[in-house]
This record gives C-alpha cells, sequence and structure tokens, in this order.
C-alpha cells in the first residue's frame, strides 16, 4: 500500500468541511479560552513614573 498525499489531502478536507461546526467550537476553545482566562487572572499594570 502506498501513501498517496493527495489523496488524503482530499480526505482530511473532506472531513473538516462536513464537520466544520465541530472544528470551529473546538478552535474558538483553543483561541479565546486562554485569553478570556488571561484577561480574567491578569493584573492591570501599573504606569511607571517618570
Amino acid at each position: 500500500m502506498k501513501f498517496d498525499s493527495s489523496q488524503a489531502w482530499a480526505r482530511a478536507s473532506q472531513a473538516v468541511s462536513a464537520n466544520r461546526e465541530v472544528v470551529i467550537a473546538v478552535a474558538g476553545v483553543f483561541f479565546l479560552l486562554p485569553q478570556l482566562v488571561f484577561a480574567i487572572f491578569s493584573r492591570p499594570r501599573r504606569p511607571e513614573p517618570g
């Protein structure tokens, strides 16, 4: 059995297209959640005198 990269890419693209909502939800968790946690728990910076 040989590896066909164009067929693998076509299958991967088809799988992502078929599950677009799930992919968007998972991407939202990995991009939005860390930024939200950082914004909630980080202290605001104080301006340095000078």
